[in-house]
């Protein structure tokens, strides 16, 4: 391992510190998602505060970057002008965005590398009484031949080959 010598240590501290504040917030972020997790599990209860819905969609993103830059795919973000705040759970709905971006992420593997792209969009359904919609919409090859969008609701369905 190649060893900084004392001005490159000076140059590169401001660097270094940015990095490092990053880990210890990530690391932050993870325990804050499991605690709340096991908490959620534990009693079935959850923290709701009020939150910007596209704040929350940005971190998801920024959660499952890695994934996506290793799997080069395009992610994008629209939030409309109008979509008001939310109550929720925050650690559990960004969890959910990140698992879903993550599923978008696997439907994409097989798809030609220069085409892949996941687009979530956050807009207030006026048609809806002012529901705030949510979608990630990814551009893969749809669901396999012989599974009904009633069943994407269903515990532990999957359709990616699992080996060991």
């Amino acid at each position: 391992m190649e060893s900084l010598s004392r001005p490159d240590l000076q140059e590169r501290l401001p660097q270094i510190r940015e990095v490092a504040g990053k880990v210890v917030s990530e690391a932050r972020r993870v325990n804050a998602i499991t605690t709340r997790m096991f908490s959620f599990a534990r009693k079935g209860t959850s923290e709701r505060t009020t939150c910007e819905i596209g704040e929350i969609v940005r971190d998801a993103v920024e959660l499952t970057a890695g994934r996506a830059r290793s799997s080069r795919i395009r992610t994008t973000v629209g939030v409309e002008s109008d979509v008001p705040a939310i109550v929720c759970d925050r650690v559990l709905i960004e969890q959910t965005f990140a698992n879903l971006l993550n599923n978008a992420y696997a439907a994409l593997a097989t798809h030609p590398s220069d085409e892949r792209k996941v687009q979530v969009e956050i807009r207030l359904d006026s048609e809806d009484h002012g529901y705030v919609t949510v979608s990630i919409r990814d551009n893969g090859p749809g669901l396999p031949h012989g599974i009904v969008p009633e069943q994407l609701f269903e515990g532990f369905l999957h359709h990616r080959t699992i080996r060991f």
